[in-house]
């Protein structure tokens, strides 16, 4: 057994800059790769994001455009400060839902990396999945959010985004890959008032999270 192998915990920095040097496509794991490595982990820090759309219960902010809605002869003008400042906008409402997720206690970041650790862990993949220091670490990237497509009811669907990437000692990406779940998936529970039931809410994110992790580990396995 060689005893010089090294283990590898680098920084979400240097992950991210890894990632993105390294371009946005898939990177297949090799067979012969996938069977060197004895231990992986899974980096506890996660670049996670979060928007969602329409009018989110708990989470108002008003706009330039917001006060010349109020009359359908001023209303274009408020359209055109609205698409104006929209990235602005867009921050300010990612921010405060963040923020109202935070309040509720719904870390959808942690809901993630703990349901792919377990899965991956379950899975035969790799020789041991380690809570520190493996042969080569998983970072993981996380989008995520509420959509309001069933509005008429008042009612609302996760949607959910994850990037796994595998890293080795010498910073080499070993394998890549991305998948998401779409709001619109029968699979997903549907919520009403998202903020009065965070249990619920949680519970939405981790079955999108369980269906995520079990297709990045099935590309895992080649």
């Amino acid at each position: 057994m060689d005893s010089t192998r090294r283990s590898v915990t680098p920084s979400p920095l240097v992950l991210a800059a890894l990632v993105t040097l390294s371009g946005c496509s898939g990177v297949d794991l090799a067979d012969e790769t996938r069977k060197s490595l004895r231990t992986v982990s899974v980096h506890r820090d996660i670049e996670v994001s979060g928007s969602f759309s329409g009018k989110l219960p708990g989470v108002d902010l008003t706009t330039r455009g917001t006060m010349w809605y109020s009359g359908w002869i001023t209303a274009p003008v408020g359209a055109y400060f609205d698409v104006v400042d929209w990235s602005e906008n867009h921050n300010r409402w990612a921010k405060a839902f963040s923020r109202r997720m935070r309040a509720a206690d719904v870390e959808v970041g942690d809901l993630v990396r703990e349901q792919f650790f377990r899965e991956l862990s379950e899975a035969d993949v790799f020789g041991s999945v380690v809570e520190w220091g493996g042969d080569a670490v998983f970072s993981l990237k996380v989008d995520y959010g509420l959509a309001d497509g069933w509005g008429a009811r008042g009612s609302w669907k996760p949607w959910l985004e994850v990037e796994g990437v595998l890293v080795d000692a010498d910073g080499r990406v070993l394998w890549r890959e991305s998948t998401s779940i779409a709001s619109i998936d029968d699979r997903l529970p549907e919520l009403f008032r998202p903020f009065k039931s965070p249990r619920k809410l949680r519970t939405a994110y981790r079955v999108a999270a369980k269906i995520l992790a079990a297709e990045l580990i099935e590309d895992l396995k080649g």
